[in-house]
C-alpha cells in the first residue's frame, strides 16, 4: 500500500519535479500514519567485522551516494563534460542505506552478500524512531529519467555549501540543494526486482540545524550523524549457505546473548528448484 501511494507521487507530478515538501507530506500522511503497513525489510551484506558489529549494536552506517553501484545514482538527464568532471565532488551529496522487500533473491545474495557467504538481516521498521521514519522511502522504478535539474548547478551549490560548513559559517536559512531528494528515490526498471526501500539523508539535512530551516521542513533536519540507531528493529538473521562455520557460531551467539534470542536461520539449497530454504537454528 505504501509503495503504491509513493508511486502516485511520481506518476501525478506535472512538472517533472518532486518537491521536498511533497516528500515530507508523504512521510506525515502515509509512512507515519500507516507505519504498521511498512513491510518487513531485508538488508543483504557481507559478514565482515563492520556488518557483524552493526548487527550487535543494532545500528547502521549510512553510505555516501558516490559508493552506490548504479551509474545513474542521483543524476538527472542533463549530463555534460563539465558534469562528468564534477561527479566526484558530489559523491557525498546524499547518505543512504538500502533494503529490500525480498529475502530470497538469488541475485541479491550473490551481489550484496559476498556471493552467498554473507548474511541477510530482517528489520521491522514500524518500530523505527519517528525522526528516521521521515527519511524512509520505497524506490520508484521508471523507464523515464528526470530532466528537472541541471547538474552543473547542483555541483556548484554543493561545493559552496561544503565550504560554508567547513568554515563554520552557517546561513540564517538553509535554502541549499532543495528539491533534489527525489533524484535518489527513482531508479531504472532494470532494478525493480530488488523492491528497494531507502533511508535517505541529504548533505544539507545532516549538516544544518533544524532552526536554520523553514518550519514546514524542520522534521528533515534532525539527523546529525551517519551512524543511526535501529534498536528493537532487528527481527531475524539469515546466514548464507557458503558462510564459514566459525562466523555462523559468532553471529548465533550475538543473536542469543545480545539481541534477546532473535531467530537465526541457516540457508539450504532447494533440491527441487532454483530456490533457497531457511531452517531455524536451535
Amino acid at each position: 500500500m505504501i509503495r503504491e501511494k509513493f508511486n502516485e507521487v511520481f506518476i501525478t507530478s506535472t512538472n517533472d519535479t518532486i518537491y521536498d515538501f511533497e516528500l515530507l507530506n508523504f512521510s506525515k500522511n502515509v509512512v507515519l500514519k500507516y507505519k504498521k503497513a511498512i513491510p518487513r525489510l531485508f538488508r543483504y551484506s557481507s559478514a565482515d567485522y563492520y556488518n557483524i558489529r552493526a548487527l550487535e549494536t543494532q545500528s547502521l552506517y549510512l553510505t555516501p551516494s558516490g559508493n552506490m553501484n548504479d551509474v545513474f545514482e542521483g543524476l538527472s538527464c542533463e549530463i555534460s563534460d563539465e558534469v562528468i568532471d564534477g561527479i566526484e565532488n558530489i559523491s557525498d551529496i546524499a547518505f543512504l542505506k538500502s533494503f529490500s522487500e525480498e529475502k530470497s533473491s538469488l541475485l541479491m545474495w550473490a551481489h550484496y552478500a559476498d556471493n552467498y557467504s554473507g548474511m541477510c538481516v530482517e528489520y521491522d521498521f514500524s518500530k523505527l524512531s519517528e525522526t528516521l521514519l521521515f527519511h524512509l522511502y520505497p524506490v520508484y522504478y521508471s523507464a523515464k529519467r528526470s530532466t528537472s535539474r541541471h547538474l552543473e548547478w547542483v555541483i556548484a551549490e554543493h561545493k559552496d555549501l561544503k565550504r560554508i560548513n567547513e568554515e563554520k559559517y552557517y546561513p540564517n536559512e538553509c535554502d541549499w540543494l532543495k528539491d533534489i531528494m527525489s533524484l535518489f528515490l527513482s531508479k531504472s526498471m532494470s532494478w525493480a526486482y530488488e523492491k528497494e526501500w531507502r533511508i535517505l539523508v541529504m548533505y544539507p539535512q545532516m549538516h544544518n540545524e533544524a532552526q536554520d530551516v523553514e518550519d514546514e521542513l524542520e522534521e528533515f533536519y534532525h539527523i546529525d550523524s551517519q551512524q543511526i540507531s535501529v534498536v528493537d528493529c532487528v527481527k531475524a538473521v539469515y546466514l548464507g549457505p557458503k558462510m564459514k562455520r566459525c562466523i555462523k557460531e559468532h553471529i548465533k551467539e550475538i543473536c542469543r546473548d545480545r539481541l534477546g534470542g532473535i531467530p537465526v536461520y541457516s540457508t539450504r539449497l532447494s533440491k527441487e528448484k532454483y530456490a533457497l530454504n531457511y531452517i531455524q537454528e536451535e
